[in-house]
Parts: structure tokens; C-alpha cells; sequence
């Protein structure tokens, strides 16, 4: 096998600003790019400033791309092409194409195929998973899973040919070194996606422990755009339980904005019930922020390992012990803030895309044995 791979990376990015993916996956393809040879073609319409500025994004009306050999040597004859998402038709129609010319392809399928996210509009995918989806996967070289729990949540049915390569972090220039000493600031930022995130299952754990979080003068910010109805729903969920005056509800913030959110927050909270591997949480541990997580959010066992934060299960009654003991320990939120930046360091960027080389070369060799 070459030193350098021609690798052509399929995605389906909308550009949305409040999705991980709009950040993580430019920054993957970026970071692979000092190592490989890389072209970027994204199939929807959506455009990016920072995308472009990475020099290898393209959409497919830039080629007129229908087949491989509407691309440019060498990508039109790839060493591997890496599909960044699971269900869509446009990724199966190139995968059918790459098994007639015996071009191997990997699968980062961002959490589609544990169990708890199959069970989300279930009849049609197990619809879509006979049709067509079962196939693609079966066919690929490997799947790329972002974590450890997603891999074993995703059982050993779609392919056995496995492995697991996360989310990276960009180190901030700047961490959080100053904590608060008459409050503590917990933020969430992200989709206000009341089932997905489980902010029902926070808001619960927060009227439990209500007294408490008054008397240490605790504040929750959810910073986040609407899904489907979830702001307002969230708001009656406050109002119902009196919560006003210890949970706020915030726009979305990005940039400059985001990061003056995160340099003002004592404890980050992800209280999901499923995730792939959740950007914000990484970014969050990168400025040096403790975490407060659930198991759902795939990175529990990492943030235990290192003492950067609170554990707690998937349920209202573990988030508020969890919560309790977190402001009954404040003492302790500077010393696991700083263990999160020994955590954060685990995920940079270029030491990933050499794993991930090393990883897809050992796919290729086992496809390739199987022809």
C-alpha cells in the first residue's frame, strides 16, 4: 500500500450551525489532508465560508458529479471513498458504483445504528435497512464508529469490520482559569431537542434538587435554536414547575460569542440520551470546563477516567444526585476543569487522522484478501 491515500469523501452537510457535523467534519477532512490526498464533495447546496476556506470543498454541480469519472485524476479511480453519514440515497447509488469498480468505501455512520436511534421513526427504517441501507453497510470495507459505547450500541450486525476514530477538538488559545466563588453557571449549548438532548430529564433532576441550587445561587443557560417546537414546550416545562428563576432560555450562540459563553460557565451540561460523539461537549472540555454528562452522551467513561466531571444515568433521579453532588463539591470544579484540558488533548486533530490512515490501510488489505 502507497504512503499517501487517495481518499474522496462523500458527504450531506446542510451547513446548519447548531449541528456538530458542520464543524467536526470539515475539520477531519482538513486535518487528513496533511497526510493523504483529499477531495471534499458535499451533494447538498449548502455553503460555508469556513468550508471553503479549506480549499477542498466542492459541491457536486462543480463537477457535474454523477459518477466517479466525472471527477479529477486521481479521484476518479480513489483508494477509498468515506461516506460522513448513514441515511441517504445518494451515498448508496456511489456505494453500488464503488462495488462494480471494486473501490472499497467506509461508513461513518454519527450514531444511525445504535439501537436507541434505530428506534427513532422505526418502521421506516427498518423499511429503508431492507430496501437498501442493510446492504450498503454489509458491502463496506469497515465502519468508522466515533466511540467505544456507539460501537457496542450499534451491535456487530451491520459489518464486522469495525473501528473507532472520534471527534477532534481544535485547542483553544485561551482556557478557563477563573471559576466563581458566590454562583456556579452551568450552560448547555446545542439543538433544544427536549427527547434527543433529555432536557426534560434535566429540567426533572433541577426541580428535585431545587432548594439546593437556590441556596449555592445556581443558574442553568440553554443556549440553542428551536427543533420542531421544543423551545416553547420547554418554556411551559419551566413554567410548570416553577423553575424561572433557575433555568434560562437563550438563542444559539457561534463564534466569539460561543466562546465568551463557555469562559463564563462553571460546569457544561449534556444530559442526552443518545449521541454519536457530541462536539460541544468536546469543545466545552477543551476550554478547560468540567462536565456534568449522562451516560447517553458517549463520553461518560472518559470524563470518570480523567475526573473532569459528574456521571450520571439516563434517568431524572441519577442527573440530580449527579447534580447534587457537584455543587455540594464545588471546591472541586477548578481541579476537574483542568483535568478536562488533559482529556481535551486526547482528541486533537492531526493525532487522529494518523490513527484513522492506519486504520482505513488495514481495512483496504482485508477487503482486498476477501475479493
Amino acid at each position: 500500500m502507497k504512503d499517501k491515500l487517495v481518499i474522496l469523501y462523500h458527504t450531506n452537510l446542510s451547513g446548519n450551525p447548531s449541528a456538530g457535523p458542520t464543524y467536526s467534519v470539515p475539520k477531519q477532512i482538513e486535518a487528513q489532508s496533511e497526510i493523504d490526498e483529499v477531495l471534499w464533495i458535499n451533494t447538498t447546496n449548502a455553503r460555508v465560508h469556513k468550508w471553503e476556506e479549506t480549499g477542498l470543498f466542492h459541491t457536486c454541480e462543480e463537477y457535474g458529479f454523477n459518477t466517479l469519472e466525472d471527477l479529477p485524476k486521481p479521484f476518479d479511480k480513489p483508494d477509498v471513498v468515506v461516506f460522513e453519514s448513514f441515511y441517504q440515497s445518494s451515498d448508496v447509488r456511489l456505494a453500488k458504483e464503488l462495488r462494480r469498480k471494486n473501490i472499497p468505501y467506509v461508513i461513518v455512520p454519527r450514531g444511525a445504528l445504535t439501537k436507541k436511534a434505530q428506534h427513532i421513526k422505526r418502521n421506516k427504517k427498518v423499511l429503508g435497512n431492507i430496501m437498501m441501507f442493510r446492504s450498503f453497510a454489509k458491502h463496506a470495507a469497515g465502519i468508522q464508529y466515533l466511540t467505544e459505547k456507539e460501537k457496542a450500541d450499534s451491535g456487530n450486525k451491520w459489518n464486522k469490520n469495525t473501528f473507532v476514530i472520534p471527534n477532534g477538538i481544535v485547542i483553544p488559545s485561551v482556557i478557563k482559569k477563573y471559576f466563581s466563588e458566590d454562583k456556579i453557571v452551568f450552560s448547555f449549548i446545542g439543538r433544544i431537542s427536549i427527547h434527543h438532548k433529555g432536557l426534560d430529564l434535566l429540567i426533572d433532576a433541577i426541580k428535585g434538587c431545587s432548594d439546593e441550587l437556590l441556596f449555592k445561587k445556581g443558574a442553568f443557560n440553554i443556549y440553542g435554536p428551536d427543533d420542531a417546537g421544543s423551545v416553547e414546550a420547554l418554556h411551559n416545562m419551566i413554567d410548570e414547575k416553577g423553575l424561572g428563576n433557575l433555568v434560562f432560555l437563550k438563542p444559539g450562540v457561534h463564534g466569539s460569542e460561543k466562546e465568551e459563553v463557555l469562559l463564563n460557565t462553571d460546569v457544561f451540561v449534556l444530559t442526552s440520551r443518545f449521541e454519536g460523539h457530541p462536539m460541544g461537549l468536546l469543545e466545552a472540555l477543551s476550554y478547560g470546563i468540567p462536565a456534568l454528562v449522562t451516560t447517553g452522551s458517549n463520553m461518560s467513561s472518559e470524563i470518570q477516567s480523567f475526573d473532569a466531571g459528574w456521571i450520571g444515568e439516563t434517568d431524572s433521579q441519577s442527573i440530580k444526585d449527579a447534580l447534587v453532588s457537584c455543587i455540594s463539591n464545588v471546591q472541586e470544579i477548578p481541579r476537574k476543569g483542568h483535568n478536562a484540558t488533559i482529556l481535551a488533548k486526547e482528541y486533537e486533530w492531526n493525532k487522529l487522522a494518523k490513527g484513522f490512515h492506519s486504520l482505513v490501510v488495514e481495512c483496504i488489505i482485508r477487503k482486498n484478501r476477501s475479493i
